[in-house]
Parts: structure tokens; C-alpha cells; sequence
């Protein structure tokens, strides 16, 4: 998709590794959000792990973004996992109460039990 995103298509479940150790920069925000909706809006994807392993730093936009990805899924029926995500990062999630209103996982295995068996068309 871009260079900071990693998307593979693996059993009926699309893993989106985010490249970048921060999300920060307006424009780059906007960018990633585009390109995470859209595989909702026009590939109407409906089990989609974001890995955030890698990420240190994010902007409260880039958790914004992530509200309204969950929020799409739903509209159609799927769901969207994040995993990997750093102490802090998630301390941040869990003390603004986001932990709650997102679906994260530990760790990819735990991401995919998460969907439990049923496959997902797309």
C-alpha cells in the first residue's frame, strides 16, 4: 500500500503491519487513514489486524483513526483487531478509557483467536 503500511491477505483476514516507529505528521496521519479506510469503504474487508508493533509514538488523531476504522467495520458486520502495542501506548489507550472502545490483542495469536472460526468472505 505505502511504505509505511504492509498489507498480506491470509486466509480470509487482511494483516496491516504499520512500518513506522511514529505516527505523528498531519498529512502522514491523513495518509494511512485513507488508505485503512479504504479497505473497508472500497474492498469492504471485514477482518483486518493492524500490527503495531513497531509503532513508539502516536498522535491522538491516529487514535481518532482508529475509532472511526473500528466504527466502519462494524457498519459492515466486521471487525478490526489491534496487537502490539507498546506499554505505554497501551497505558495511554487504557487510562483514556480507547481500550474500551477498541479491540486489542496482546499478540497476532491472540488477535486471531479473537475472530474466532467462522472465515470471513473477505
Amino acid at each position: 500500500m505505502s511504505n509505511g503500511l504492509f498489507v498480506s491477505e491470509v486466509d480470509g483476514t487482511t494483516h496491516v503491519s504499520v512500518c513506522d516507529s511514529s505516527i505523528l505528521d498531519g498529512p502522514y496521519v491523513d495518509k494511512i487513514a485513507n488508505e485503512l479506510y479504504a479497505l473497508i469503504d472500497k474492498q469492504a474487508r471485514k477482518r483486518i489486524l493492524l500490527d503495531f508493533s513497531q509503532v513508539k509514538f502516536l498522535s491522538s488523531t491516529m487514535i481518532g483513526v482508529l475509532l472511526a476504522l473500528h466504527e466502519k467495520a462494524n457498519r459492515i458486520s466486521g471487525k478490526v483487531i489491534v496487537y502490539g502495542l507498546h506499554g505505554s501506548l497501551h497505558d495511554v489507550l487504557k487510562i483514556t478509557r480507547m481500550d474500551k472502545l477498541l479491540n486489542l490483542a496482546e499478540s497476532e495469536e491472540e488477535a486471531m483467536s479473537a475472530f474466532g472460526n467462522g472465515a470471513a468472505t473477505r
